[in-house]
């Protein structure tokens, strides 16, 4: 890099300056492309098509790479929200089933009705504490029916 941060423009002409972008700047984003030396590109058509070449590889590099990072985290975050989503139906199918034993079928019917579309932390530990401390089935409902 301290090539880079000496190198001047006045110190050469354009072929050795191009030859320069070549090997520092573009040489290390390509592996295993042949680059050619300046003299070799003709005019200053051939290497603009041979940069634009490059910028193209490079952008294809960089898409597959975004879209390999991104099905990574996609299927990071489909495996959390799965899991939680599953801990949970288990959470309020123990709460169910706990319901039940103590309450009897009616009630535990009603409160897994109620328990599909609300399965914050936040309300199925208050239904665990109801479960312990209220005295029947009709209570436990109503106090559901609040969360």
């Amino acid at each position: 890099m301290a090539e880079a941060e000496n190198f001047s423009t006045d110190q050469c002409e354009v072929p050795q300056l191009v030859t320069w972008i070549i090997r520092e700047l573009l040489l290390s984003r390509l592996p295993g492309v042949r680059i050619p030396e300046a003299a070799e590109l003709w005019d200053l058509e051939e290497l603009e098509v041979a940069m634009t070449n490059w910028s193209e590889q490079l952008k294809a590099e960089g898409l597959i790479q975004g879209r390999a990072e991104g099905r990574a985290e996609g299927r990071a975050e489909g495996r959390a929200e799965g899991l939680a989503e599953g801990l949970a139906e288990g959470r309020v199918g123990t709460l169910v089933r706990q319901a039940r034993w103590r309450f009897g079928e009616a009630a535990a019917s009603t409160m897994a009705a109620l328990l599909g579309s609300d399965r914050s932390e936040a309300a199925l530990e208050e239904i665990e504490r109801y479960l312990l401390t209220c005295e029947n089935g009709d209570t436990l409902i109503a106090k559901i029916r609040q969360i």
